[in-house]
C-alpha cells in the first residue's frame, strides 16, 4: 500500500459519532448510518475529543514524528478490521469498510492518528 495521509472531521450528535464524509454519500456508496463510529471507534473519539462534539484528526499509514494514537490490525474479515491500540483506555477499535474507501481499497495494517 502506498503511503497515505487523510484528514477528516468527526462529529457527535444525539445518536453517536460519525465521520464527516459527504462524498461517500454523494457518490452513492452508502448512508449516514454507514459512517457511524462504533465498536471502540466511538470510545476512541470520546478519548481524543476532550469532551467536544467535533474533532479533526489526521490518519496515516506511515509513522509520523508524533502520533496521538496508533492502531495495529489484529483481525480482518469481509465487514471490517479490528485494531489493537496504543492507549490502555481504548484497547480495541473496529473500523468498517469505509476505511477501505478512504485508503484506496484496503485496510492498512497500521494507522497512526495525529
Amino acid at each position: 500500500m502506498r503511503p497515505q495521509t487523510h484528514t477528516f472531521d468527526f462529529y457527535k450528535d444525539n445518536t453517536g459519532w460519525y465521520i464527516d464524509f459527504p462524498a461517500f454519500i454523494e457518490q452513492g456508496l452508502g448512508t449516514k448510518g454507514d459512517l457511524a463510529m462504533v465498536s471502540g471507534a466511538d470510545t476512541m473519539l470520546d478519548y481524543l475529543s476532550d469532551g467536544q462534539p467535533r474533532v479533526m484528526l489526521t490518519f496515516s499509514n506511515m509513522e509520523p514524528a508524533v502520533a496521538r494514537f496508533h492502531l495495529r490490525m489484529i483481525h480482518h474479515n469481509q465487514w471490517g478490521a479490528t485494531y489493537a491500540t496504543s492507549v490502555a483506555e481504548v484497547p480495541f477499535v473496529w473500523l468498517c469498510n469505509v476505511t477501505k474507501v478512504v485508503f484506496g481499497g484496503a485496510h492498512p495494517r497500521e494507522i497512526y492518528v495525529q
